[in-house]
């Protein structure tokens, strides 16, 4: 999971309480599913641009050469696998995750 947003020094901290509320939030209750369907169609996107890239397929055609899967089997298993993910997935995800205590913070002026 990367989140990732942009404010003022000045504001970092308020932006980051706001962030971490969210993030409570969604630990706690899980998205709704418009909010699940949006990610999902922004991840459908993200990896279609990608795989505009030369390079992209390039690395995707290794990876999966080196690990013995063709990789149209692959997409096909990644398509589904996010058709498959619910509310309670992330939200018990986000609740591992929580419970480890693995935020990275990098700030930058």
């Amino acid at each position: 999971l990367v989140l990732a947003m942009g404010t003022e020094v000045s504001r970092a901290r308020e932006a980051l309480d706001g962030l971490w509320s969210v993030i409570r939030q969604l630990a706690e209750e899980g998205p709704t599913l418009d909010e699940l369907e949006r990610a999902r169609n922004i991840a459908r996107g993200s990896l279609a641009m990608a795989r505009q890239r030369s390079a992209t397929r390039a690395t995707e055609l290794a990876f999966y050469e080196r690990y013995g899967m063709p990789a149209h089997r692959a997409r096909e298993m990644a398509a589904r696998a996010l058709e498959s993910v619910t509310p309670d997935d992330i939200r018990r995800a986000l609740g591992v995750r929580m419970d480890r205590g693995v935020p990275v913070l990098a700030v930058s002026e």
